[in-house]
């Protein structure tokens, strides 16, 4: 029975419904370049101050917030507020002991202004995805954004074919031509993956088309980080979230990836593959690198995370803080693991991650409520495979969403054992 002033999981109307607000937030945070990049377009003639413009941008976004607060301010979780109030008192105290960590702390390209507490990613990802405790409302939504976004990114390499190369910002603040950009491919995945989910889940064509355009760009203009990526969620998908496609789906995407492995694995068709895209104009950095034989090559990550296991060893019991990677190497870790040992130190940061991982675990192996298991698959490929060889915890949003997906998923086993 349920305790009293206690509403079941998914009774009340307003569950089953939705709400207007939470649907608008949850689409708003996850389109938030597309609307950045309106604003740019249209006020950017009249500002040319990119802060006013990303402010702006940001008041659109929590907009719905707001009027959540005061229409149903139960939305906002509590628990949410306490992870983002955690992160800043992480930071507060690692500038404490840490004063000279601030010139990191206020880099203009990766600063906390910048990349931990722009509102927008990384830890506030976490309350976004807490607004809502319906799965496939979420899901719903998210159909919404992976149309949306992909339409947004499918026409963005028009220019780069034109131009023939990405302007890519580095982290001085200077724009260098590029012949592929990871921002791109990473932009396009999202869209991609939830494209290729609905396309096998709903029995459409078209989304799986969308999927795979979305993938050819991808491998065109994007890193190789985000086709593992794919590859992963497929993996991950077959194996533990649809039991139906142990059957003959199974076998015919076993036979079709032993297949892209052999044209990948074949030098002589990826040589001619090559030359036919380079007399159209079109440049591949991974194509580059697998004819090259370069296709695993670390770029430069071994160098810095060799530096990393150094400062492992030789650190204290509670790390050197939030950012010091940053500040000692002058690079982030590019990988979760030595990110963590670095900012908690070896052990705390073991504890952390065995917790990490048995929850993941019991996720993907024991969720019984599929919606969210799917969700789970999601953006666990996502964060997982960004963060094992890139990116940084502190600021990558399907972190944060695959942390939140499973608080929601055992908070609906609590409401049902009360």
């Amino acid at each position: 029975m349920n305790k009293v002033g206690k509403l079941p999981y998914n009774s009340s109307l307003l569950y089953q419904r939705g709400n207007k607000m939470r649907d608008l937030a949850i689409i708003l945070f996850f389109c938030f370049p597309l609307l950045k990049a309106i604003l740019e377009r249209s006020i950017g003639l009249l500002i040319s101050n990119g802060t006013i413009i990303t402010g702006i941008a940001i008041l659109i976004l929590y907009t719905p917030i707001l009027t959540l607060l005061f229409k149903n301010p139960r939305s906002i979780k509590v628990d949410a507020i306490i992870v983002i109030f955690l992160v800043i008192f992480i930071f507060l105290f690692s500038y404490l002991y840490h004063p000279e960590y601030s010139s990191w702390y206020n880099d203009p390209i990766w600063g906390l202004k910048t990349r931990v507490f722009n509102f927008s990613s990384g830890v506030f990802a976490y309350f976004f995805i807490r607004l809502e405790e319906n799965p496939k409302i979420i899901l719903r939504n998210l159909k919404i954004v992976a149309i949306v976004m992909f339409f947004y990114n499918v026409f963005r390499p028009i220019e780069v074919i034109k131009n023939g190369y990405w302007l890519v910002q580095l982290g001085n603040e200077t724009n260098v031509q590029s012949v592929y950009s990871m921002g791109f491919g990473y932009s396009m995945l999202l869209p991609s993956l939830l494209l290729i989910y609905f396309g096998i889940k709903e029995k459409k064509l078209l989304f799986i088309l969308m999927s795979i355009v979305g993938v050819i760009e991808i491998f065109l203009w994007g890193s190789r980080g985000a086709l593992l990526t794919y590859a992963c969620f497929i993996a991950l998908y077959i194996l533990f979230a649809d039991k139906k496609l142990f059957g003959t789906k199974k076998i015919i995407f076993i036979i079709l990836s032993i297949l892209l492995f052999f044209v990948i694995s074949n030098g002589a068709i990826m040589s001619s593959l090559l030359d036919k895209l380079n007399e159209h104009g079109i440049e591949s950095r991974t194509l580059n690198m697998i004819v090259s034989g370069e296709a695993t090559s670390d770029s430069g990550r071994d160098t810095i995370q060799e530096k990393a296991k150094y400062m492992i060893e030789n650190g204290g019991f509670f790390g050197y803080g939030a950012y010091a990677d940053r500040y000692y190497i002058g690079k982030y870790s590019h990988n979760i693991v030595l990110e963590m040992m670095i900012t908690f130190g070896k052990y705390p940061a073991i504890f952390i991650l065995i917790v990490l991982t048995f929850y993941s675990i019991k996720m993907i192996i024991r969720c019984k409520n599929r919606e969210w298991l799917e969700l789970f698959i999601i953006f666990f490929s996502y964060a997982c495979t960004r963060l094992w060889n890139s990116t940084s915890f502190w600021y990558e949003s399907t972190f944060w969403i695959a942390i939140g997906i499973v608080v929601s998923y055992h908070k609906l086993l609590k409401y049902r054992k009360d």
